[in-house]
């Protein structure tokens, strides 16, 4: 078959696609319709109703998955989406991940599409409060996903807690057995953790992790002491990115604490409002250092220059916000990035879109980067908030730091521009692009973007 052909065989085939909406566009919001599973085999249709979604699609056609008779168009558009080749089945689906509504109308078009649908819809477990009769002590979902063997296709679990039931008394034996058999979890993502609650005997809750485990994430997690974080993560062997937000330690210690093992610890570290020292202190010391690559610090204070200084010998990316006031403002002394010899990227940016002491923030942002001699380093990232006045950060003295730094080594400048989704619920980031410079930055940055280019500037989107 000639190359000509053969896109003209694959347009065809994917034409129906077309037909079969599977996005969020608004034709399909005027028809919400909960979907009947009585043509889906009794197999399949158990599964599905095993993942943690809600049992509601949005479709194209009230025919299409009625019992009524579907018209003749319709089943010639089912018809050539059950034809597709497998490899076009799973490049549709790859593109679909996450999206849990449109994934599950798929697996229900033939057992092809089902067969790949089935690994994305049940990647993450969410365990949420709601789902479960907390009152009587009830994992049902977990029951369930063993009786129908989904344990394997589980990669992550997520737990949300608006108030606090993931509790040792929440798991019966049966339950406690199930939670402790997934065997290829790599990423466990928890909100408010009392990891005290757990003490002794955590390792019960949590055997079956540590094998797989690669990823933590721990979101306002309770310590009654500072260690018990590093306590908890000892139980990973294997563990190499950890992301701590708002942890909430007594300032007390218990030295009676024996670690479980020496943790990985060679991937990403990132933290948001962790300023307890003696955590971070007692981690270092009992792990022997640690080995990240990459470190994100927002408003750690003086964490800041320990974290930093255990990881001298193999930190590369750097991303550092300055801290906003009343968090207490670091000296460049104490953040000294001479230390940090491997350090390839620097990533800097200000938490607040609108400084309340943008003079003494600056100070900082240009002791950082007095403070870099490493011969390796090839890349400055600049963080911006969206509608920042860019002279937060930009004057004519840092465009000298900058030229000389260039000067022992070229390297790229890029700017990142941090913004709020289209669904106002996190935090996106983009690397801008040259329009967008030239509309939100003032005219002496634009001028030195295209001076002559002792800096190569980047501009791509991330």
């Amino acid at each position: 078959m000639t190359k000509t052909k053969g896109k003209s065989r694959l347009r065809e085939l994917t034409s129906p696609l077309s037909r079969l909406i599977i996005s969020n566009r608004p034709a399909i919001e005027a028809c919400p319709t909960d979907i009947s599973t009585d043509r889906a085999s009794p197999e399949i249709r158990a599964v599905l109703e095993a993942s943690p979604e809600m049992w509601t699609v949005r479709k194209a056609s009230p025919e299409m998955w009625t019992g009524r008779e579907a018209s003749p168009e319709m089943r010639t558009v089912h018809g050539s989406i059950c034809s597709l080749p497998y490899e076009i089945v799973e490049m549709i689906i790859a593109h679909l991940a996450g999206d849990f509504v449109s994934l599950k109308a798929c697996s229900l078009t033939c057992r092809s599409w089902y067969t790949v649908a089935v690994l994305h819809i049940h990647h993450t477990l969410i365990l949420r409060d709601k789902l479960f009769d907390t009152d009587r002590c009830e994992l049902q979902p977990l029951s369930k996903l063993h009786e129908l063997n989904l344990f394997p296709l589980v990669k992550e679990i997520r737990v949300e807690q608006r108030h606090p039931w993931f509790v040792p008394g929440v798991f019966t034996p049966s339950d406690l057995h199930y939670f402790s058999i997934f065997p290829n979890v790599h990423t466990l993502r928890i909100e408010k953790l009392d990891v005290r609650s757990f003490i002794p005997g955590i390792e019960r809750y949590f055997e079956a992790f540590p094998p797989t485990l690669r990823s933590i994430l721990l979101s306002e997690p309770v310590c009654g002491v500072p260690q018990h974080l590093s306590y908890f993560l000892s139980l990973f062997p294997n563990l190499d990115d950890v992301d701590i937000q708002q942890p909430h330690c007594a300032p007390t210690s218990n030295t009676e604490l024996v670690p479980f093992s020496t943790p990985k610890l060679q991937g990403k570290l990132k933290l948001y409002q962790c300023r307890s020292t003696e955590t971070w202190k007692h981690l270092i010391s009992v792990f022997g250092g640690l080995r990240f690559r990459y470190m994100s610090l927002r408003q750690v204070g003086a964490s800041a220059p320990i974290l930093l200084a255990a990881c001298g010998k193999t930190l590369e990316t750097l991303r550092f916000y300055v801290p906003e006031p009343p968090a207490p403002l670091i000296s460049t002394r104490e953040l000294n990035l001479s230390r940090l010899r491997v350090l390839r990227s620097l990533e800097i940016g200000d938490w607040a879109a609108e400084p309340k002491d943008p003079a003494a923030r600056h100070t900082i942002v240009m002791g950082v980067f007095s403070t870099i001699t490493s011969p390796v380093f090839s890349e400055v990232v600049i963080v911006l908030w969206f509608g920042q006045p860019a002279r937060v950060f930009f004057d004519d003295t840092l465009f000298e730091t900058l030229r000389t730094m260039s000067e022992l080594r070229p390297f790229n400048l890029v700017f990142l521009l941090h913004e709020w989704s289209q669904f106002g619920c996190y935090w996106g980031e983009r690397r801008i692009f040259e329009r967008d410079l030239e509309s939100m930055t003032e005219e002496g940055l634009f001028d030195f973007l295209y001076s002559p280019p002792t800096v190569r500037v980047e501009l791509l989107s991330r």
